[in-house]
């Protein structure tokens, strides 16, 4: 975890450490740690509590300053999505409505 991200986005958020403490169940300290590199290698629990507090993607807790987390391309959530349908052996036409979803939904 970047800990400059984590605190850049804190603060755009308007909110303190005690504040983020308060909404993650994380303790004051230990944010502080991971905001100053102190601890840079939390659990993917703290990581998601984080983020989701933070109303972010862990992607963007993840990225090092000034590195912009990349667009991932429609088809890349089309091919996750065809991925996990393929065990109910659906037709070729259904897939391609779902695709379209998808895609609406990327928009």
């Amino acid at each position: 975890m970047n800990g400059s991200t984590l605190k850049q986005i804190r603060n755009e958020r308007g909110l303190s450490i005690s504040k983020l403490s308060s909404m993650t169940g994380i303790s004051k300290s230990y944010i502080s740690c991971l905001e100053r590199d102190v601890h840079k290698n939390p659990s993917i629990d703290i990581i998601e509590k984080i983020a989701h507090s933070l109303r972010v993607d862990v992607d963007q807790l993840l990225c090092r300053d000034g590195e912009k987390k990349p667009k991932k391309p429609h088809t890349q959530g089309f091919l996750q999505v065809e991925v996990s349908l393929s065990d109910y052996n659906l037709d070729m036409e259904t897939v391609e409505q779902l695709e379209g979803l998808v895609i609406k939904i990327n928009r």
